[in-house]
């Protein structure tokens, strides 16, 4: 993510998230990572780790006609395609066509993705002037407040964790010591970023009707596209359907993210 991109929407751990988001949130209760480690880091593009266990996917390629981020695309396009990259290392592509379809799990690890894209200060410095409030000392490690996390969902996909006792399953290799303390209203874990990898999305096509983007991805390598070509390698396409909230690019509700199952 640019830092412009960062300093445009630094604001949105100052309250906003706090109060109106999350409020519009809660009100549906009623109706009702990666952690920063070698084994838990983003794999290359051939394997995906869940747990510290890597398994191998296997990878093809078909010639696609698309456009890279730059001076060719609008600035939501570009904002929209680097969101996309960023979004596919922190979840490993956690895929859905509906936000309600998404287990409390998929709901904890998309909120931690939002979290680290649209802050400007680092969220694991644990000491100096850097320092983020949320870290605990006794326990070593970060308390996350659950509202924290309920108002950027309520935000950006329009649903919230209502069992956060669920929403740790399958994450930090199952360590019982990272877990939701309901007394505190919080979840403690050793890490809120920490991400690694690379992705590199190209916009193949976008169609807006009726405030809703939807763009058409696709995952490709620069190094591996010709000088001057518009056409690429694509190992993996994703279609993101996007509701525009307000005139700003990170004004934005995220409707879907789907992982097609072959480049087209």
């Amino acid at each position: 993510m640019t830092s412009i991109h960062k300093q445009a929407a630094a604001i949105l751990l100052s309250g906003l998230l706090l109060s109106a988001v999350f409020t519009a949130c809660s009100s549906r209760e009623d109706g009702k990572s990666a952690a920063k480690t070698e084994s838990n880091a983003f794999q290359p593009l051939s394997k995906l780790s869940f747990d510290g266990e890597e398994t191998e996917k296997p990878v093809s390629s078909t010639a696609i006609a698309l456009t890279p981020k730059g001076e060719d695309l609008s600035e939501r396009e570009n904002f929209f395609l680097d969101f996309a990259e960023w979004y596919s290392i922190c979840t490993r592509d956690i895929s859905f066509s509906h936000p309600e379809q998404l287990s409390e799990a998929e709901k904890y690890r998309i909120a931690l993705c939002l979290l680290d894209y649209f802050t400007e200060e680092p969220l694991d410095a644990v000491d100096g002037p850097e320092k983020n409030a949320l870290y605990d000392e006794d326990e070593q490690l970060f308390a996350l407040p659950l509202t924290l996390v309920n108002g950027c969902l309520g935000k950006y996909l329009d649903v919230c964790i209502s069992e956060p006792a669920e929403a740790l399953e399958g994450l930090y290799d199952g360590d019982p010591k990272y877990r939701y303390d309901s007394q505190r209203s919080a979840f403690l874990v050793p890490s809120l970023s920490g991400f690694g990898g690379w992705r590199n999305f190209g916009l193949i096509d976008s169609q807006f009707e009726e405030g809703i983007y939807t763009l058409t991805l696709g995952l490709y390598d620069p190094g591996d596209a010709e000088v001057g070509s518009t056409v690429s390698e694509v190992t993996q396409t994703v279609r993101m359907r996007v509701e525009l909230t307000g005139k700003e690019p990170e004004d934005f509700r995220l409707l879907s993210y789907e992982v097609l199952e072959n480049p087209r």
